[in-house]
């Protein structure tokens, strides 16, 4: 029986992650296959080059820095409008030989006096490649004249890196999307549910009701599924499963 209650948790959570991605339709942003449009900056004793190399998918942008000083920053950036909706998400790939430095995602308004970002001090850069995503409430006011910090429209997105270790190092960057997603607790469709077998009087949809004094049982067979259709994609947070 813990055996068949594993596997079912596992295809459970197996298809809301498909689910999410057959869903979802992000804005490819950059592919990175040219330096286009990036301008590349850095504070004086920091040495940057930038180049293209085949990266995650096709090419990327390669960062070689060196923080000749031990402080200092770097970074490129590159004019992107877009008008926010309610909810959203900016994902990149990227890996690194480097040591731990701040890693800065800069989201700047038309002014480019406005700043918000993401900033992950002293972090660990991966040295495969690795989906980071920097969802809307990630997002943190960093400085500017504005007295509304509310973000709901950007100019220009910024690469960062601030010394925290120093050294010298490479980052690679691949792949910036942009994808709207649902408002946050808005549920605008009937969850459907599936499943292999019940018995009698026992309804799939118990599952969903939020009911505890209704229960869905299966039959006597070892392996059993579940299915959740939630018609569209939903950002979860965990599975809370209650056994009769």
């Amino acid at each position: 029986m813990r055996g068949a209650i594993i596997k079912i948790v596992v295809l459970i959570l197996a298809l809301l992650s498909l689910a999410i991605q057959i869903f979802a339709q992000p804005k490819l942003l950059d592919d990175f296959n040219s330096t286009g449009g990036w301008r590349s900056f850095s504070t004086e004793g920091v040495v940057v080059n930038i180049s293209i190399v085949d990266g995650y998918k096709g090419k990327c942008i390669k960062l070689d820095y060196n923080f000749t000083k031990g402080s200092g920053y770097f970074g490129i950036q590159k004019d992107f409008p877009i008008q926010l909706p309610d909810n959203y998400q900016f994902t990149f790939h990227v890996k690194a030989e480097s040591p731990n430095n701040n890693f800065e995602t800069k989201f700047l308004d038309k002014s480019g006096a406005n700043v918000w970002w993401v900033n992950r001090r002293n972090f660990e850069f991966p040295t495969e490649w690795t989906k980071l995503n920097v969802k809307k409430r990630h997002i943190n006011f960093a400085w500017g004249p504005t007295q509304d910090q509310t973000l709901r429209s950007i100019d220009k997105i910024e690469f960062t890196v601030a010394s925290y270790n120093g050294g010298k190092g490479t980052v690679y960057i691949d792949d910036l999307f942009f994808e709207e997603l649902p408002v946050s607790g808005t549920v605008t469709k009937d969850i459907f549910v599936d499943v292999s077998s019940s018995l009698k009087n026992s309804a799939p949809s118990f599952l969903t009701d939020n009911k505890l004094e209704t229960v869905w049982q299966s039959d006597k067979k070892e392996k059993q599924e579940i299915i959740f259709d939630f018609q569209g994609s939903r950002e979860y947070g965990g599975l809370v499963i209650r056994w009769d």
